[in-house]
C-alpha cells in the first residue's frame, strides 16, 4: 500500500513539474473582451488544440479553457489561436478514403484557428484530428470561410484516375478581387502554406494600412562530428605526396546566428565555432629487409573558425523545414601538433627517429562550404561538406582538405517571422 502511494506521488510530482516545464508567458480574451495575463501550457501543437491548459499570474491552480469558453489566448512570441465557429470540409483527401464525390462535406465546428497572417484578409490553419491541413480566409465583415479543395475520383475507359478540385481559387478571386495585382498569384500558387503565407502578405501589403512582414532572428549552440581526408602534392619531403591519409574523427562546437528574410524563403547564418582537423598516414620506402624506411606522419590541427553561409528553404506544410546552404569559413589556427616518426635500417642496426613535418603549419586559410538539412522547432541538423584548409605553409607545394561534418544546433532565443 505505501509503495502505490509513494508511485502515485511520483507520478503526479513528474506531471506537475512536465506541466510547469511547458508553461509559457501568454493571454487570453474572455467572451467579454477582456484581456486576461496568464501562463499556458504550450506544446507546440501539431493538431489545433481543442483545449489548452493555463495558471493565472500568481495562481497556484490549472484551469481548463475550450474554444467555447475566450475569444482567443496567445503566447508572447510565438502563437496566437481565435475561437471560431466554422463549417470544417472532412471530405477525406487520403487515398484509401475518398471517393468519386468532388462535393465538400462540412461539419460546423467551434475551434481553435491559429493565425498565420493578420491584416486585411486575416489566414488561418485548422490541423484537424486526422491530420488534415485546413487554411480558411477573414475579411472585415465576413466570417471564417475555409478555403475549399477536395481530391476524388473519376472513372474513364473503365480506368479509375483521381482528380482534384481547387474551389479555393475562385474564393481567392471573389475576397481578394479589390486588388488586381495578386490575381496572378491566385492562379499560379498551390495549395501549401507557402503560397497562402505569400499571396496574403501580398495581398495585405496591396492594401496598404498593415505593417510589412518581419523576418525572425535566432541565435543558439552547434557542435557536430565528422571527418577529414587530406592530400598533399608538390611535396617530395617525407614523400607526403604518396602518402594515403585515412579518415580521421572531428569535432566542432560553437554559437551561432541566423537571420531569416520574412516568410522563412531565405537566411543568412553566422557560426564561430572551434573545429579540429586531424589526419595520419603511414607510409614505407622498403628496397629490402635490411634497407628501408617507414614513416608515420600525424595531424591534430586546431582552429577558430568563422563560417557565412546563405541558406534558400524549402516550402513545408508541416512544422519540418528542409534547407539547402553554401558559403565560405574562414580558419585561424589556435594549436598545432604535426610530427613525423621514423624507423630506418640502412643495411645495419634499426634506428628511432621523429621530428616535425612543417616548422610552422599555415596559419590562416578559407574553405568553402555546402550542405543541407532541415529545421524542427529550434532543433537543426545538417550534413555538410568542405573543401580547403590548405595547411602546407611552402610556395611549392599545395594540400587540401575534404572534410564532412553531420552538424546540430538548437535555438536559445528566437523570435519569429510576423
Amino acid at each position: 500500500m505505501k509503495l502505490r502511494s509513494l508511485i502515485l506521488i511520483t507520478l503526479l510530482f513528474c506531471c506537475q513539474q512536465a506541466f510547469a516545464q511547458n508553461l509559457n508567458a501568454g493571454h487570453y480574451i474572455d467572451k467579454n473582451g477582456k484581456k486576461v495575463a496568464a501562463l499556458i501550457d504550450f506544446r507546440d501543437w501539431e493538431i489545433n488544440p481543442t483545449e489548452v491548459r493555463y495558471r493565472k499570474r500568481g495562481g497556484a491552480t490549472t484551469e481548463i479553457l475550450k474554444p467555447g469558453d475566450i475569444q482567443s489566448f496567445g503566447i508572447k512570441g510565438i502563437d496566437l489561436y481565435f475561437s471560431k465557429t466554422v463549417a470544417v470540409n472532412v471530405a477525406p483527401i487520403e487515398v484509401n478514403e475518398m471517393t468519386e464525390s468532388p462535393d465538400p462535406i462540412f461539419e460546423k465546428r467551434t475551434v481553435f484557428l491559429k493565425l498565420v497572417i493578420d491584416g486585411k484578409a486575416k489566414l488561418y490553419v485548422l490541423n484537424d484530428e486526422k491530420r488534415k491541413r485546413h487554411f480558411f480566409i477573414e475579411k472585415e465583415g465576413l466570417p471564417a470561410t475555409e478555403l475549399i479543395y477536395t481530391r476524388f475520383f473519376t472513372s474513364e475507359d473503365d480506368e479509375r484516375k483521381m482528380a482534384r478540385k481547387e474551389e479555393y481559387r475562385n474564393q481567392l478571386k471573389k475576397y481578394l478581387s479589390d486588388c488586381p495585382a495578386v490575381q496572378k498569384q491566385i492562379d499560379e500558387g498551390g495549395y501549401t502554406d507557402y503560397d497562402f503565407e505569400k499571396l496574403f502578405t501580398a495581398y495585405n501589403e496591396c492594401m496598404g494600412g498593415e505593417e510589412p512582414p518581419k523576418g525572425s532572428t535566432a541565435f543558439g549552440l552547434t557542435g557536430g562530428v565528422g571527418g577529414s581526408f587530406l592530400k598533399f602534392s608538390g611535396t617530395s619531403s617525407l614523400n607526403l605526396d604518396d602518402m594515403n591519409f585515412t579518415l580521421q574523427p572531428d569535432f566542432a562546437i560553437g554559437l551561432y546566428g541566423n537571420f531569416a528574410t520574412p516568410l522563412n524563403q531565405f537566411a543568412l547564418r553566422t557560426e564561430i565555432l572551434y573545429r579540429t582537423l586531424s589526419a595520419k598516414s603511414h607510409h614505407e620506402a622498403r628496397t629490402s629487409d635490411e634497407y628501408y624506411t617507414i614513416s608515420d606522419v600525424a595531424f591534430r590541427l586546431g582552429y577558430i573558425q568563422a563560417n557565412l553561409l546563405p541558406r534558400v528553404y524549402f516550402p513545408s506544410r508541416g512544422k519540418t523545414t528542409f534547407y539547402l546552404e553554401g558559403g565560405a569559413g574562414y580558419a585561424y589556427l589556435l594549436s598545432d601538433y604535426n610530427a613525423v616518426e621514423f624507423e630506418r635500417k640502412f643495411y645495419g642496426p634499426i634506428t628511432y627517429d621523429s621530428r616535425k613535418v612543417f616548422e610552422e603549419v599555415k596559419k590562416a586559410e578559407y574553405s568553402g562550404i555546402a550542405g543541407f538539412g532541415f529545421t524542427n522547432k529550434g532543433l537543426n541538423a545538417a550534413f555538410r561538406f568542405e573543401y580547403g584548409k590548405q595547411i602546407s605553409p611552402y610556395i611549392y607545394s599545395t594540400s587540401y582538405t575534404k572534410a564532412v561534418f553531420l552538424m546540430f544546433s538548437y535555438d536559445l532565443f528566437n523570435t519569429k517571422s510576423k
